[in-house]
C-alpha cells in the first residue's frame, strides 16, 4: 500500500516534469522528480528494515500456526473410534499419547518465545 502510494506519486511527479518541459526552465520538475525518487529509495529501505526486523516474529507466529494446525489433525485421527477396533501394532496407543505429549510441550515453547519476541 505504501509502495503503491509512492508510485503513484514518483508517476504524477514525472508527468508534472514531462508537462513542464516545454517551459524554459524545464529543470525544476527534474529535480522534484529525482527527489521523489530519493524519497521512494528511502521508504523501500525502511520497509526493507522492518521486514528484517519482524522476519523472527512472522516465522515465530508460522511455526506456531503449523504445530496448532498438526494437532487439530492428530486430535481428529486420535478421537476417530475405529482406530481401537481391529489388528494394531504393539504400542500404538503409548505413541499416540507420547506425540500428543510432545506437540502439546511444542506450542507450550513456541507462545512462550512468541510472547518474548513480542
Amino acid at each position: 500500500r505504501v509502495l503503491h502510494g509512492l508510485v503513484s506519486q514518483l508517476v504524477a511527479t514525472a508527468a508534472a516534469a514531462q508537462r513542464g518541459s516545454s517551459r524554459a526552465d524545464s529543470r525544476g520538475p527534474f529535480v522534484s522528480l529525482h527527489a521523489a525518487m530519493e524519497t521512494l529509495a528511502q521508504r523501500l529501505t525502511d520497509e526493507e528494515e522492518l521486514l528484517r526486523a519482524a522476519a523472527p516474529i512472522v516465522e515465530a507466529v508460522r511455526a506456531r500456526e503449523d504445530l496448532k494446525a498438526a494437532l487439530r489433525h492428530f486430535s481428529r485421527d486420535a478421537t476417530n473410534p475405529l482406530r481401537l477396533f481391529g489388528r494394531q501394532p504393539p504400542g500404538k496407543l503409548l505413541r499416540e499419547e507420547k506425540r500428543r505429549n510432545r506437540l502439546t510441550a511444542e506450542l507450550a515453547r513456541l507462545n512462550r518465545s512468541l510472547a518474548q519476541l513480542l
